[in-house]
């Protein structure tokens, strides 16, 4: 049978509109939904990445004070401190290993200067967590700036009072202030210069809280030592891998840090393992919701089992004549093949389109709700919608393929 010929049983098949639409929607909803749930929640790790409040990354483990067993709260009041840094940043059992610390206290901001006046004590102040930071913190936490310039060096060197506020801060405290032209703030007795403003930091979610980046304010590490720190403590500390697996990072620095605390576990090292529950669960997710796309893929394939075994019957005389005419089991069961697997295609190059379409508006729509939430379309989705509506069309068009290749011609052509 020549390509021409084929293509004229296509239109002939697809001549029945309304019962061939109805018997594609399983594999356009199916082949859809593979598009449009990867788009999403790749879309969502992304998000979830982005609006972190906290150092996540994989080659990171970071330490917290915590509450000491109560048998062991007798041997050492030692706390986590700057020192127990020092000591992770020098060890030969860390490799190298990156160490920062983070101090942090929740308190009041005070707006100072000419852009105060006028404003009431509520007006000029906003409650803000301050903290400690290096001129490494834009990287851990994936901040960006959105005015003026972030911590040097020399600041830290210097112990220059100096700060980076939050966007809500600003936005709060003085806004459309330039910075150029200097605003100052009073933080717990002392006064900063604020020389930068972050970008927007969105979170999933809403709190009343000053945890999140847009309610912070950051000023170098050493000031906040020098002039508000008591006794050297930290509230966090972090050690990043020097290409070494974390798990031994982790072991190493918990090791020295027991060692240094007298053998009490006054502190929590954690565990970069469980950093993943958030991406473990969309995956159970991603793995549920295509798997419902397969479903439907499925019951698609049902579908066209059905109407592919009716048009066996409405085509018998067809199938009889052409069986006449010379044609063979194995062409009569490649026509019916090839149909099954065109229409299967089709449906999915429909439910392709539309997933992508899909996955375009509600990305718009989650951020504007949400903030930042990028819509990659994924190849390996549409080549899996694709490739399994054609198995699917393949595998349906079996069974009716089989029956017609087994219709006697004699009896084909009498039948009415």
């Amino acid at each position: 049978m020549s390509p021409g010929d084929r293509l004229r049983e296509l239109r002939v098949l697809a001549a029945h509109r309304a019962r061939i639409a109805l018997t594609l929607l399983g594999i356009v909803i199916g082949s859809g939904s593979v598009v449009f749930i990867a788009a999403l929640v790749q879309g969502g790790e992304g998000a979830l990445v982005r609006t972190n409040q906290r150092a996540t990354d994989a080659d990171l483990i970071s330490v917290s004070p915590q509450a000491p067993p109560a048998a062991a709260r007798h041997r050492t009041t030692r706390p986590l401190s700057r020192w127990d840094g020092a000591e992770l940043a020098s060890s030969e059992a860390l490799g190298g290993a990156w160490v920062g610390s983070e101090s942090s206290r929740q308190t009041r901001a005070f707006l100072l200067g000419p852009a105060a006046i006028g404003k009431s004590r509520g007006e000029r102040s906003r409650r803000i967590t301050l903290v400690s930071a290096s001129t490494r913190a834009p990287e851990l936490y994936r901040l960006r700036l959105a005015e003026g310039r972030f911590f040097d060096e020399v600041d830290l060197r210097e112990r220059r009072r100096i700060a980076v506020v939050g966007r809500e801060v600003a936005d709060k405290l003085f806004p459309g202030q330039r910075l150029d032209r200097g605003v100052s703030i009073e933080i717990d007795g002392e006064v900063w210069t604020v020389v930068g403003v972050l970008a927007e930091k969105p979170m999933l979610g809403s709190t009343d809280g000053t945890n999140i980046w847009n309610r912070k304010v950051l000023v170098p590490e050493t000031t906040f030592a020098a002039t508000l720190s008591t006794g050297g403590g930290v509230s966090r500390l972090f050690a990043r891998s020097a290409g070494r697996p974390v798990s031994e990072l982790r072991n190493a620095a918990d090791g020295l840090l027991l060692r240094r605390h007298l053998g009490v576990r006054n502190f929590e090292v954690d565990d970069p393992a469980k950093r993943s529950e958030e991406r473990t669960i969309l995956a159970v997710v991603r793995l549920l919701l295509i798997g419902t796309g397969v479903l439907s893929l499925f019951v698609g394939g049902i579908n066209v089992a059905n109407v592919m075994l009716v048009a066996v019957t409405e085509r018998t005389r067809e199938i009889g004549l052409r069986r006449a005419l010379g044609a063979t089991r194995g062409s009569i069961v490649a026509q019916f093949l090839l149909e099954a697997a065109a229409l299967a295609t089709t449906g999915g190059l429909v439910g392709v389109a539309a997933g992508a379409l899909l996955a375009a508006v509600v990305g718009v729509g989650l951020g504007r709700w949400l903030g930042e939430w990028d819509i990659a379309l994924q190849p390996w989705a549409i080549g899996s919608a694709l490739g399994a509506a054609l198995v699917t069309g393949l595998l349906a068009g079996v069974a009716p393929a089989l029956r017609a290749a087994r219709i006697d011609p004699i009896r084909a052509l009498a039948f009415e």
